[in-house]
């Protein structure tokens, strides 16, 4: 992960002209773990919680750090939801997703 997550800095880094150095590059791979992502106050909506506005115990905005993790939540009868929404609200606009 560590190797991936390295490759993907250099890309955005290059495509943002922006130079670091090793060590700055090292700081932002540690910023940028999944761990330590969860754990960031910011991200994980930890004010929200406590101002009741998310319940206590439902899950964090960061859940596993895998991408398309949100297929084993969004299943049944919400997906379905989700494609009619999708088609009545976009129908009027030239946005539109690629078919699965």
């Amino acid at each position: 992960m560590t190797k991936d997550l390295k490759k993907c800095i250099t890309r955005v880094s290059q495509f943002l002209e922006v130079k670091y150095t090793e060590e700055q590059h090292e700081e932002l791979q540690e910023h940028l773990k999944i761990d330590n992502f969860r754990n960031n106050k910011s991200v994980n909506a930890e004010l929200l919680r406590d101002l009741g506005i998310i319940r206590c115990g439902e899950g964090g905005f960061v859940r596993k750090g895998k991408s398309g993790g949100w297929r084993e939540y969004f299943v049944g009868e919400l997906n379905d939801e989700a494609d009619q929404w999708i088609e009545e609200n976009l129908k009027k606009t030239d946005l539109r997703f690629p078919e699965s």
